[in-house]
This record gives structure tokens, C-alpha cells and sequence, in this order.
């Protein structure tokens, strides 16, 4: 029966009908390759069960192009030695017989053989093809990290083997998530106009339709950037900045207000791309049998209103678990485009053509495989444009610049498990190499469930990052998350990149005879006072904890954010004055 129809190829690779055929498959992949005497049978049986499988269970047509060759390559810059048995998808499929894989010798000559071919494709095409050598019992992979080429031990192979190679073979045509992809996609000058139109859209709202929400969020954005409203604009790089804006948006930026405006629309047209490349990583958005938008495909069927409401729960991080990321997106300045009162099915528009170039990628990369690459800079830096970053005082660290300052640091401190913070991480490029330098020796591809949850939990716990940017924290949070999703597994997690200021460091004092941090925040609409005991917030469970707090503040009903706060304080420490500073 063909299920290519029903659903999107996301729903199928999470049912339970999918894991019974594979295993099938599996079974008579095996059972033929074991009794396989040539290296054309053990080719046969793979590629007829992969093919098979993928085009009775997805209706997908996958094309084995056979013993690839110099005469086959468009670039011809150097002679291309050997011949490949099989590529598919940026796929090199190595086959040999049993026997020629049964000693270390022949299976050293063997990875020497297909190393040779993915450096000379690299050479050829610039292109970092992923690789299998296999006699259709045993399995090693091979992979580029950190622009080396790596290969895994030799393993039987099982039913996670054949799931990787069928999710690296249906994804045909897809794009990968590395800036040569997303930049011409979504700079302002693309030939799709879709980041521009995004923009220009929003400029219209904030302009003519702004709601008393939207006004404080953008007064308090303004104060976060210490922007003033008494700024005459007589500083050269803010004319610069200007006569940038006014060009983009097609109107002469004449006032202040207007500047703040523009600036405003494209930070928060940049925040939108960002997270919806997170969802898109991520796939499974919900664990929710009952919604209707379980994956990131299902976003392509929506109508405006539904649009509304998904965006809107996106940016309401506190009560939306992302594929079980409770901390990856949370209500911050850019969510003010998701308001009701504002909402326009010209937006949706301009949001669903986001969704639908984004469809066109793939996830496989992050998902089977290891980056550590900032996808993010170079993004911003086309919908910022020069003179607007200048004028911010905005600057980028370059990548070999941040791992020789944390190889240099590894030497000084001679500490194998060293912990690192980056107090000011800006979009993450610290924090990505940090965790680069965690995984350089850990074969990822070989580990099991348990091995990808203790590696994951050490990251997690050594590599911190701190900035007073939402902007940055958004950033940096989703690269943190493109590093760890190999290893992501059903548990829930906290990304440790926080949303503060490094400088404002909170006080310890004692509040009677209970230790408690105070923490005092300055807000246009007034000072905040927070005073809370010290083991509460040093405990493990206190984001989450704060997480379900935030979920009672809506309901805006105080007697009962005041009655779930003193369930999470220890009552030894429930003294007088602590509770009235909590009240």
C-alpha cells in the first residue's frame, strides 16, 4: 500500500507504521546481503530495499547514480582518480563484498579509498559529501567536522543505520541550513523579495496601527538600546543610518521616531526568520495530539487566523515547550507582531512565504551529522545593513579569532573539564566554538541514546552565555541548539543562554535570618524589586518553577501567583519579611 499521500513525510517518519516497516526491511536487507558473494549483490540488495521502501512508503522516486566518475563531475580543475559505486543526495555509497571487510588491512584500504573520494569531491564541487561504506552487514560512516574529514568505527548495522540513510535519501532537492543557502534566501536584496516585503509590511503597522502594547514594547526596546527620543540625529553615522533605513523602506526616514521605528521592524523582521529556522530544525512543534500543527510542514496549510495563533503561542516561550525546549523562544520585544488588534492577512502573506522557502530545506544536517557553524552572522548582516550596525556600535568576532582565544584559555587554565560563560555572547559565536572544542574528540555518529544524553548534560553544564540583547539571546540560543541537535533525545532541557545584564550583578542580603539575592530592574513603566531566597533561585527546578509562575501572571489573578510562589519557597525560609517582599 502506498503511503506517499498521507501526510506530510514528517508525521511518517514519526509513526509507528514507519518503525514496523523499516525493521522489515531490515530484516530482509540482511538476510539477502549475508549470503551476497560479489560486490554488485551486496549493491543490488541494499539499493533495491532502500528504493523500494522510500517509494511504496513516502512516493518518493530515489536515483543511485552509478560508478560516478571524472567524465561525470561539471568541474574538471584536477584529474578525479577511481570510481564512486553509488551518490545520492550528497550520499557516496562505498560497497564491498564480506570478505574484503573482514581484516583491519582490508578495511583501512577500504576507508583510504573513499577518503580519497570525498577530498577529491571537495576539491572538485566545494561541496562536503557524507559517506557509507558498508558490505550490508557492517556500516562506518563518514563525515567532515570542523572542515576534516572524519570516519566512525565499524558497526553492524540496525534499524538507527537504516533510519539515517532512508532520512539522508528522501531528503532529494532540499537545501542544507549553511549561509551559501540562507543569505541569498533572505537578505533584503534577494531576488524573492521576501524578507523586504516582510519588512515593509511590518514598517506599515508600526506606523499606522500601533497598539498600546506594541507602543510600550517599543518604548521599552528604546530604553534597552538607550535610544532617546531627544537624539537630533546630527551624528554622522546616524544619518547614515538614516539615508540606509529610507532607502530600504522606500520613504525618507525624516525624524527620529521614524529611525527608532525602522530600526525597530527590522530587528524584529530578522527575530521572526530566526525562529521559524528553529521550529524548522526542531520539526516536531507540538506533542499535542489534538493540534493541528504538529510539524513544521503542517505550517504550510494554515490559513491567516491559525498563523496568528501558532505565532503567537511560538512567541509565548513560557507556556510553549518547543520540542522539548522549554527555554528556547520567550516573550521578549519581538513578539509584538502577533497582537489581534494589528494582525493582517497581509502579514500572513509575508510570513507563510518565510515558511514555504523554508520547507524547502532539510534538517538531516543538524539531525545525523555535526556543524558548528554561525548561520546566523551573515544573515544579519544583510538585513542589517552596514551603517545601521556601525551606528549600534555592532561588531562581529571572527570564527578563528574566538577558537584561538578559547584554545589559548584551555592551555592557560591545564583543566581538561573546564566550564566556560560568556558574559556577553552577543549571536553565540563563543558559545558554538566552546561546544566545538567539547565534541572535537567524541564520535557522535557511533554513540547510543545514553552516550548522546551524557555528552548533551556536559555541554550543558560547561558552555553558559549571558547578553542584554534579546536579539542576541534569540540568536545565540538557536545556533546553541543547531550544535547540541544531534544529541537531542525525549528529555526535556534548559539552552543556558540567559537574558541579562552582566553588569547588574544581584545583591546577596539577608532578609532576617534567610539568605535571599535581590535583583532590582529598571522599566519605563517603573523599578522592579525582586528579593527571592537564595537557595530558590540556586535551585535546579527555579526556571521551570518561574516557568509555571509566568503562567498564573496572565490570568492576572494575584491571591494565586501569591499562593504558587510560597509553594516553591522552602517554609523554614517563609519568614515574615520574606513573604512580604514576595507579596
Amino acid at each position: 500500500m502506498e503511503h506517499g499521500n498521507k501526510g506530510s513525510v514528517d508525521a511518517l517518519l514519526d509513526s509507528i507504521d514507519y518503525k514496523l516497516k523499516l525493521q522489515e526491511t531490515l530484516d530482509s536487507m540482511l538476510a539477502k546481503t549475508k549470503s551476497a558473494t560479489t560486490e554488485a549483490s551486496v549493491a543490488s540488495a541494499v539499493e533495491t530495499e532502500l528504493f523500494y521502501f522510500i517509494k511504496v512508503f513516502f512516493g518518493k522516486d530515489i536515483v543511485f547514480d552509478k560508478e560516478i566518475g571524472q567524465s561525470d563531475l561539471k568541474h574538471k580543475r584536477r584529474v578525479f582518480t577511481g570510481r564512486m559505486d553509488a551518490v545520492s543526495n550528497d550520499l557516496v555509497i562505498e560497497y564491498k563484498r564480506p570478505d574484503k571487510l573482514m581484516s583491519e588491512r582490508e578495511q583501512e584500504k577500504a576507508t583510504r579509498q573513499v577518503d580519497a573520494y570525498l577530498i577529491q569531491l571537495k576539491d572538485e564541487t566545494n561541496i562536503e559529501y557524507n559517506a557509507v561504506l558498508t558490505d550490508g552487514q557492517k556500516i562506518r560512516y563518514f563525515y567532515y567536522f570542523d572542515k576534516v574529514l572524519h570516519h566512525t568505527p565499524f558497526k553492524s548495522i540496525e534499524i538507527d543505520d537504516l533510519d539515517k540513510l532512508i532520512r539522508s535519501l528522501i531528503n532529494v532537492g532540499n537545501k542544507k541550513f549553511v549561509p551559501e543557502n540562507i543569505v541569498p534566501d533572505f537578505k533584503l536584496k534577494a531576488k524573492k523579495p521576501i524578507t523586504l516585503n516582510l519588512a515593509k509590511c511590518l514598517f506599515d503597522i508600526v506606523s499606522n496601527h500601533m497598539t498600546d502594547k506594541t507602543d510600550m514594547l517599543f518604548q521599552e526596546w528604546q530604553e534597552l538600546f538607550h535610544l532617546s527620543e531627544n537624539d537630533r540625529g546630527q551624528n554622522l553615522d546616524i544619518e547614515k543610518r538614516k539615508k540606509a533605513l529610507s532607502e530600504i523602506f522606500g520613504e525618507k526616514i525624516s525624524n527620529v521616531e521614524m529611525d527608532y521605528k525602522a530600526l525597530f521592524v527590522l530587528q524584529t523582521t530578522y527575530a521572526i526568520i530566526v525562529k521559524l529556522i528553529a521550529c524548522k530544525v526542531i520539526t516536531r512543534l507540538s506533542t499535542e495530539p489534538e493540534s493541528n500543527i504538529l510539524y513544521f510542514s503542517d505550517l504550510t496549510k494554515v490559513e491567516s487566523l491559525q498563523l496568528r495563533e501558532f505565532m503567537e503561542n511560538l512567541e509565548d516561550g513560557y507556556s510553549y515547550a518547543i520540542g522539548g525546549i522549554r527555554n528556547l523562544l520567550e516573550g521578549d520585544f519581538f513578539s509584538w507582531y502577533t497582537a489581534e488588534q494589528q494582525w493582517t492577512d497581509e502579514e500572513a502573506k509575508c510570513i507563510m512565504d518565510v515558511i514555504d522557502t523554508l520547507e524547502g530545506y532539510t534538517d538531516s544536517l543538524f539531525a545525523y551529522g555535526y556543524t558548528a557553524i554561525d548561520i546566523f552572522k551573515d544573515l544579519y548582516m544583510e538585513i542589517m545593513p552596514n551603517e545601521v550596525r556601525h551606528s549600534l556600535g555592532e561588531y562581529f568576532t571572527p570564527s578563528w579569532l574566538a577558537d584561538y582565544v578559547i584554545q589559548s584559555s584551555k592551555g592557560m587554565i591545564k583543566e581538561s573539564r573546564w566550564k566556560a560563560i560568556d558574559p556577553c555572547c552577543g549571536s553565540g559565536i563563543f558559545v558554538v566554538t566552546l561546544i566545538k572544542h567539547i565534541l572535537k574528540d567524541k564520535d557522535i555518529m557511533s554513540a547510543d541514546k545514553e552516550e548522546k544524553r551524557i555528552i548533551l548534560n556536559e555541554i550543558l553544564e560547561r558552555v553558559q552565555g549571558i547578553d542584554i540583547n534579546p536579539l542576541s539571546v534569540l540568536t545565540a540560543r538557536v545556533s546553541y541548539l543547531l550544535a547540541i541537535a544531534p544529541l537531542l533525545g525525549e528529555e526535556p532541557i534548559e539552552i543556558p543562554i540567559y537574558l541579562g545584564d552582566s553588569a547588574n550583578i544581584p545583591k546577596k542580603i539577608w532578609v532576617d535570618s534567610t539568605a535571599c539575592y535581590q535583583y532590582v530592574i529598571h522599566t519605563k513603566q517603573g523599578v522592579i524589586d525582586v528579593t527571592l531566597p537564595c537557595s530558590f533561585v540556586e535551585s535546579k527546578a527555579f526556571l521551570e518553577k518561574m516557568t509555571m509562575l509566568q503562567n498564573f501572571v496572565k490570568m492576572e489573578n494575584v491571591p494565586l501567583v501569591y499562593h504558587n510562589f510560597l509553594k516553591c519557597i522552602d517554609v523554614k525560609e517563609q519568614n515574615k519579611l520574606v513573604l512580604e517582599h514576595i507579596r
